[in-house]
């Protein structure tokens, strides 16, 4: 005990000294020091918490059977359901997993609710968004629904519900920053989405207050030139002067901003003559703001007439983008002009009437309450007219509406209980073929979108769905006067008059937002197409290198030449004389340049800073305060500008005269002014990647002090408006006008190669650019070799694939396998002694006899690609008969291997759902063994089974001698034990014993 006492007294002293000799003078901040890093490390340890659990198993209620989900390396959900219904359920399920703020957030938007969780600052989106009833209007839409796609709404809420209900730990950062707990979700919430992705894509509200408010300083002709492309024998317009001088700038303020400069999308899809597979290739990449997390979600879904992969909403229950077993699809923004601002009359006598052609009406009014936090709450009394809700009444010059005798209703398509577009969006996964696509988009209402179609029979297409209103007269350019009906929507574009393509000869689509129709098309959809650049630029790199494959559409994609400099820069070398040393050094620079916006080059930074300041010196002197929302590079308005006696030139608020070449040369000073004050003097370090660059956020993190910067991403980046590899940015704003906020948010690229030939040599090659070694031995029979050898090796090259081909033939039976197997396993064993294979795939039973005997001597790991039950399937097919102690003997033999493939492998891939259940059940024997099972079905393309003619029929029947009124099955296929002859021979004994005249041909 003494000892003890001993050795703890000196312990204590020689602490006690070191204490004296350093730590006194800063105890205190070590010891705060110490407590900060406790308290870091115990908030990220239960923030943790709130992180999805992706292991193990939830009892929910609601769902009707199990439902699997299955993460892959990059977190994207694979759901595996039996029904329609149990899938919407798992998808709301994963996404409030993984998007739980977001759609928060987004409902939240839409229902005008933004108040409630951050006070007064979004009471103006609040204000306007109640007032327009988007909400109101998504609770009618969802009633309107036929049965079924309700339950996958509700569904769906059910899922996100199960999660709110079942979850454990904190909530997500966000929800305890504003100390907020999210209320169950409703079926509303999703559809209410929709309606603002619809605001999103389709909100021209504010360039028709834009124009009215231009309407007081300019004629009907200058505004036009400020929209070039508006067409000269286009529908008439409203004449500017003819609009009420009211306070259009309160009414501009209040709509929700425009989405940033760019906002397009690009698809184009290619029949097989085109490509190096000879199958439909289709690509797309949807514009939208750039944002933390991203708008899209990936996930695939399978369910009994569903197997769908690609881009979802969080939100919505099912994928709205990607492709199927049978047919891929991409949307592009039409753009179409389906909102309009109508101003009412007020009656003279009533101002609870308005005027309308031969009368008046009253008014619909309801009652609104915003609630603000930390906040009195907010009372309004909407009104409602036959065009759409009043939405003057909200903004601080209503007064001076009231004044004038008019208010301001809003018309949108959108807001219509009919409008079925969730249904669409839950059914387009659904299709089967053209035909039924088509169909399903009967009901896509709005936003219209150019969709792109391929199949894997070799079709392609296009469609452009939605409803688009017929004006009894004008064309949405203006707000248009409602009393006198003259512009009122009496109808809309019917199904069979909207754009559409099927196969055309060329066997190439593309769409860019650009124009989709001819002159001759009898209806109007908008004048507000994006410029041709993106698209003509497509069609040109299409053009070039053929054929095309994955590979080459991505560099398409990134593709970042811009047609609109190669237009325009010509026109200001030429125009502008230099006025200084950097001057000539710019012009000299920008002649030599290939346009190319390339992130490393200064001469992209230059000529858009040029553009910039050539906008400002254009039109700002004449457009005043309405320059603002005017502010963006428009190529096309300063092409028009700098024609020949062009008044814009000219300087209004200067005595002088200007000219447009003075007016260039000046703008390209201040431009360079511009530049040298934020980069420094010397151009070769100017880069336009420096002041272009890719900026997302979050909504909420990225705003808090301090850990702001940790919830944002910038990446340098090329590109611009109008280059395929669309780059967006703010113009007018002051201190970054080149960041850019908006781009690509989802790429996709679709080989519709049927499944079962192509999914080989896609899955070896992205293999391949990951940086794994891939040697590839398959057994070729000669004729296959002898016509597809020489372009599959050209392609194995290229991809970086070691192939290894090996002829074969079945003769004689049994022995000839036995011999291929010797030789297989020969190879693999020389190959895998000269390159040590980490993975051997084994995509047969013959070629897992040899996985599995690496996997035991070395170690590898073995990957069982089990096509079907082949030992089984060849004796019900007839090619083993086990009465044959020979066919015994093997059928025995492989039975054995196959428990030994399934038990051992490290990973399992099935040809099919049931194959994987059966799989499943013979594991449960095996407690401690769980290899993961992926399934990936097998297609083949049946475009020979077109329905001949009824003459080609009765043609035939007369050559065969088969009676008109005879019951005609045809077979078409190979006759071998895959394809269930047996099965096939009983079906005819039976249908012999029905119709006893049948004859087998």
């Amino acid at each position: 005990m003494s000892k003890k006492r001993k050795r703890r007294s000196r312990f204590g002293l020689q602490t006690r000294r070191r204490r004296f000799r350093w730590w006194w003078p800063f105890g205190g901040l070590g010891v705060l020091i110490f407590l900060t890093i406790i308290v870091l490390a115990a908030g990220y340890i239960w923030l943790r918490g709130s992180l999805p659990e992706i292991d193990g198993e939830v009892q929910l209620a609601g769902l009707k059977a199990d439902v699997e989900v299955i993460r892959d390396a990059n977190a994207i959900p694979h759901i595996y359901a039996e029904s329609l219904q149990d899938a919407a359920f798992a998808m709301g399920f994963v996404h409030a997993q993984d998007r739980l703020w977001q759609m928060e957030f987004q409902r939240r938007i839409g229902a005008g609710r933004l108040s409630e969780i951050f006070g007064t600052e979004s009471l103006g989106y609040d204000r306007f968004l109640r007032t327009l009833g988007v909400y109101r209007s998504a609770e009618r839409t969802f009633d309107n629904l036929d049965a079924e796609t309700q339950d996958v709404f509700n569904a769906y809420a059910a899922g996100v519900n199960g999660y709110l209900a079942t979850r454990s730990g904190p909530l997500p950062l966000e929800f305890l920053l504003i100390s907020h707990e999210p209320e169950p979700w409703r079926p509303a919430d999703s559809v209410v989405w929709m309606k603002m992705m619809a605001w999103d894509l389709a909100g021209n509200a504010l360039d028709e207050a834009l124009r009215a408010r231009m309407a007081k300083l300019l004629d009907a002709e200058q505004i036009g030139e400020l929209w070039p492309d508006y067409p000269e024998d286009g529908p008439a317009v409203l004449e500017s002067k003819a609009v009420p001088d009211l306070p259009w700038e309160a009414l501009a303020a209040l709509l929700p901003p425009r989405q940033p400069e760019g906002l397009g999308s690009n698809n184009w899809v290619l029949s097989g003559e085109h490509t190096v597979s000879g199958h439909t290739l289709l690509a797309n990449d949807p514009h939208l703001g750039l944002q933390i997390p991203s708008l899209w979600y990936l996930a695939h879904v399978s369910a009994p007439g569903l197997d769908v992969a690609g881009a979802t909403l969080p939100g919505l229950p099912l994928p709205v983008l990607g492709r199927t077993l049978n047919f891929a699809w991409g949307f592009t923004n039409t753009n179409p002009d389906v909102q309009d601002l109508f101003i009412e009359r007020l009656h003279p006598d009533d101002p609870d009437r308005y005027l309308i052609p031969g009368g008046s009406a009253p008014f619909e009014t309801r009652q609104e309450i915003i609630r603000v936090k930390d906040g009195d709450d907010v009372e309004l009394t909407v009104r409602e007219t036959r065009h759409g809700p009043i939405v003057s009444d909200t903004i601080s010059g209503s007064s001076e509406f009231l004044s004038a005798g008019h208010a301001v209703a809003f018309a949108w398509i959108a807001l219509r209980d009919d409008d079925m577009s969730a249904q669409a969006a839950a059914r387009i996964g659904l299709a089967e073929d053209w035909d039924s696509f088509t169909s399903i988009l009967r009901d896509f209402h709005t936003p219209q979108q150019n969709i792109v179609f391929a199949d894997i029979h070799g079709n392609i297409g296009y469609i452009a769905p939605g409803r688009v209103p017929i004006r009894r007269s004008g064309n949405g350019w203006m707000p248009a006067t409602g009393w006198t009906g003259e512009h009122d929507w009496v109808g809309f574009i019917p199904h069979g008059g909207l754009p559409r393509l099927f196969n055309p000869r060329s066997g190439r689509i593309v769409t860019a937002n650009n124009k989709v129709v001819g002159p001759r098309y009898p209806y109007f959809i908008t004048r507000d197409w994006s410029q041709p650049h993106r698209a003509r630029r497509i069609e040109a790199l299409l053009g070039e290198t053929e054929p095309h494959d994955s590979e080459s559409f991505a560099v398409i994609q990134a593709d970042t030449l811009s047609l609109a400099a190669n237009s325009l820069l010509p026109r200001l070398i030429e125009l502008a004389p230099p006025s200084s040393d950097a001057a000539h050094d710019a012009l000299i620079r920008l002649a030599a340049w290939d346009q190319v916006m390339a992130a490393d080059q200064a001469e992209p930074l230059i000529y858009m800073a040029w553009l910039r300041e050539l906008m400002r010196a254009l039109f700002a002197d004449e457009l005043g305060a309405t320059f603002h929302d005017y502010f963006a590079i428009r190529e096309s308005a300063i092409l028009e500008a700098l024609k020949p006696g062009s008044a814009w030139c000219d300087d209004t608020q200067t005595a002088a005269q200007e000219d447009c070449a003075a007016t260039a040369s000046t703008a390209l000073d201040h431009a360079l002014d511009f530049l040298a004050a934020r980069y420094g003097d010397n151009m070769d370090g100017w880069a336009w990647g420096e002041a272009h660059y890719a900026h997302s956020d979050h909504e909420v993190l990225g705003r808090v002090p301090v850990i702001g910067k940790m919830f944002e991403v910038r990446l340098p980046n090329g590109g611009a408006r109008n280059t395929v590899n669309a780059a967006g940015f703010t113009t007018r704003d002051e201190d970054t006008p080149f960041v850019q906020n908006h781009g690509p948010a989802y790429r996709a690229i679709y080989d519709l190669d049927p499944l079962g030939q192509s999914q080989v040599l896609p899955y070896l090659r992205g293999l391949a650019r990951l940086g794994h070694t891939i040697h590839l031995i398959s057994f070729e029979k000669a004729a296959r070799f002898h016509a597809l050898g020489e372009r599959l090796t050209a392609v194995m090259r290229e991809a970086g694939i070691a192939w290894h081909p090996q002829s074969y033939t079945k003769h004689p039976p049994v022995l000839s396998t036995v011999w291929d197997l010797r030789r297989l396993r020969k190879m693999a064993k020389q190959l895998h002694r000269a390159h040590q294979f980490e993975v051997v795939h084994c995509r047969s039973y013959i070629a897992a006899l040899v996985g599995l005997q690496l996997k035991r001597r070395d170690r590898v790991k073995f990957v069982f690609d089990m096509r079907g039950l082949w030992a089984d399937e060849k004796v019900e097919g007839g090619a083993w008969n086990l009465r044959n102690p020979l066919f015994r003997s093997i059928y025995r033999f492989f039975k054995a291997r196959e428990a030994d493939f399934v038990t051992e492998a490290d990973a399992i891939v099935s040809l099919t759902n049931a194959g994987r259940r059966e799989i499943k059940r013979w594991l449960s024997y095996y407690e401690a063994y769980r290899p993961p099972i992926a399934v990936v079905p097998c297609a083949a393309p049946f475009s020979e089974f077109d329905v001949p003619s009824v003459d080609t029929r009765s043609r035939t029947r007369a050559e065969l001698g088969i009676p008109s009124d005879a019951y005609v099955v045809v077979y078409h296929g190979s006759l071998g034990t895959w394809y269930m002859l047996q099965e096939m021979l009983d079906w005819f004994s039976l249908l012999s014993d029905r119709r006893p005249g049948s004859r087998f041909l």
